[in-house]
């Protein structure tokens, strides 16, 4: 078997981050699709229903991630970005 490209969709939904190498945990990729855009009442949106979801990109690094604290920063199109607040994460 030969792994050409490997990515990582840390936001499910989202456009994912193209990486050399990732830590795995139990359940696989650590941080990978680990993360959800919900509406205020809770329900999920995905790219069905919402293609331009595929246009956001989602940046998480490596050295955050196997610390423990992903540090989330969404970036669209036209080059803005949102951080999400970092939050302490156990791996499991």
């Amino acid at each position: 078997m030969h792994l050409a490209r490997l990515f990582v969709y840390p936001v499910k939904s989202l456009r994912g981050m193209e990486v050399e190498t990732w830590p795995v945990a139990p359940q696989g990729l650590a941080f990978d699709r680990r993360w959800m855009l919900v509406t205020p009442e809770g329900r999920f949106l995905t790219q069905r229903e919402h293609p331009h979801m595929a246009q956001i990109q989602a940046h998480l690094t490596l050295e955050d991630a196997r610390a423990g604290r992903p540090r989330l920063v969404l970036e669209d199109a036209r080059g803005h970005t949102l951080e999400v607040a970092p939050r302490v994460f156990q791996h499991q």
